[in-house]
Parts: structure tokens; C-alpha cells; sequence
């Protein structure tokens, strides 16, 4: 029966014991790498929409200009 107490108390022990601090700056990094390339697609996203927006836009204009040479 010791020997049993022996590994759970080991086992609770080494779980207690917390993360060391080259791990929480391995995490940290990871963390900002991952929020860095979140940052950069939404950027890419909000440009992208922006040109499409403009595009559509100049194309609504050259048909509407279009449209009034042709019945001209």
C-alpha cells in the first residue's frame, strides 16, 4: 500500500508543479504569431472588399455612361 501512496503523491506532485518559464514564452509567441496572421487576413479581407467595392462601382459608371452614348 506505501508503494501506491508513493507514485500518487509523485503523480500530484509533478502536477503541481506549473509550466516553466520557457513554456509560457513558447506559448506566448505561438499566441502572437497566430494573432499576427488573424491581423494580417483581416486586413487583406477589408482591402480586397474595398477594391471589389471600387470596381463594381466603376463598372456601374462605364455601363451607365455606356448606355447613354449608345441611345444618344
Amino acid at each position: 500500500m506505501g508503494h501506491t501512496y508513493g507514485r500518487r503523491r509523485a503523480l500530484l506532485k509533478r502536477m503541481q508543479r506549473g509550466f516553466t518559464m520557457v513554456e509560457v514564452i513558447v506559448a506566448i509567441g505561438m499566441l502572437t504569431l497566430v494573432g499576427l496572421a488573424a491581423a494580417q487576413f483581416a486586413v487583406t479581407a477589408v482591402h480586397s472588399s474595398y477594391a471589389h467595392q471600387q470596381r463594381a462601382i466603376t463598372v456601374g459608371l462605364a455601363e451607365s455612361g455606356w448606355s447613354r452614348y449608345r441611345k444618344a
